[in-house]
């Protein structure tokens, strides 16, 4: 890595001349974004005079069927309003039939658009993610036993209210990745079913960890990103499987690290300049990896790069090494599947009786 390798984001604020000043998102005619007051007013301003008066909330709305929700000690957003609007599906007169059988077209519709706002939960309920995955799977030829599992998810985030809290981070950050992959070999088939899962954290930098174990110390995180989807490549193995599953997790994190690295520090650089940081692991904040495949770990750890079974897969492993050798990656650390994330974000009754 080079001599700027991961410098502190207070470093790089002094060298930019180009300051981010607000970050929009838009959605038809809405906008949500995050600015200081009067840059926002100015904004607005500007809006009004072009398309006439505009409808504005501060500190508690909702856009895209997420309530944000600003408290004095951070930001939570839930889709509980969203959730109380889904209906379940009548599975009542499917009660004398195989659960295997398929369902008729008008549940099948009913099926999908169930399903649809299921998903859109995601946005916040990390946790049923590898639910909403499965269902998709039966998605043009659901059976009634489908409908009946979507019920229970949909019971599921009815009962268990649930949102992201996002507190300020203090001093430096760094970005967490965690890695898991599934495989599943089928008979009388040479591949298998893969699918990979993704958990992006972002959290202060620990300088001392038995420090912090010792005093018994919290440490905010922010839950930024997370998804369960399918492996884009072939698989043969759990082996091929883990690795695949890292290689589109570093793809994920390298976006989401050039993306806050111009939330930091600024907007200066050039996409060439950017490009030369990100070959040279000079962007912030750093990026450190887990993953929970002992074969995996070992494999990049070892001195020398042995061929796999699957010989096409040394260039993968090679590929990975070089990344982390030259700072892409900070560190790529082995964590056992039990202590890789535990998805404990407060509900937004948890949040108001604790104020009260």
């Amino acid at each position: 890595a080079s001599e700027q390798d991961h410098t502190s984001a207070d470093s790089w604020r002094a060298n930019t001349k180009r300051k981010l000043e607000m970050i929009l998102s838009a959605h038809v005619d809405d906008l949500k974004g995050g600015a200081r007051k009067q840059v926002a007013l100015d904004l607005l301003a500007f809006l009004e005079s072009k398309f006439g008066p505009c409808k504005n909330e501060w500190k508690d709305f909702t856009h895209t069927g997420i309530r944000h929700v600003q408290l004095e000690d951070g930001i939570l957003n839930h889709q509980e309003d969203y959730i109380k609007q889904l209906r379940p599906m009548d599975v009542g007169k499917y009660r004398s039939q195989d659960d295997e059988t398929e369902v008729d077209e008008h549940a099948k519709t009913e099926y999908a658009s169930l399903l649809g706002g299921i998903a859109w939960t995601v946005l916040t309920r990390a946790e049923v993610a590898i639910y909403v995955q499965a269902l998709q799977r039966r998605g043009s030829a659901p059976r009634i036993k489908d409908c009946r599992r979507l019920n229970l998810v949909l019971r599921f985030v009815t009962r268990h209210k649930k949102g992201i809290m996002y507190r300020k981070l203090s001093g430096d950050v760094r970005l967490l990745g965690f890695t898991d992959s599934a495989f599943k070999a089928q008979e009388n088939e040479g591949s298998g079913l893969a699918l990979r899962g993704l958990a992006v954290l972002l959290t202060g930098e620990i300088r001392d960890a038995k420090a912090v174990i010792n005093v018994g110390k919290t440490i905010d995180v922010h839950f930024l990103e997370w998804l369960v989807r399918r492996l884009r490549r072939v698989v043969r193995s759990t082996f091929a499987a883990e690795l695949n599953a890292l290689i589109d997790s570093i793809e994920t994190l390298v976006l989401l690290q050039l993306v806050l690295h111009q939330i930091y520090c600024g907007t200066s650089e050039s996409a060439e300049e950017l490009m030369h940081k990100l070959e040279h692991g000079s962007l912030y904040p750093p990026i450190d990896m887990f993953v929970d495949a002992k074969s995996v770990s070992d494999a990049l750890a070892a001195p020398d790069v042995c061929t796999p079974q699957e010989a096409s897969l040394k260039l993968h492993l090679i590929t990975i090494r070089d990344r982390v050798s030259r700072g892409l990656i900070r560190s790529l650390s082995w964590s056992d599947t039990r202590d890789c994330l535990l998805y404990t974000s407060p509900s937004p009754r948890d949040v108001e009786e604790s104020r009260m």
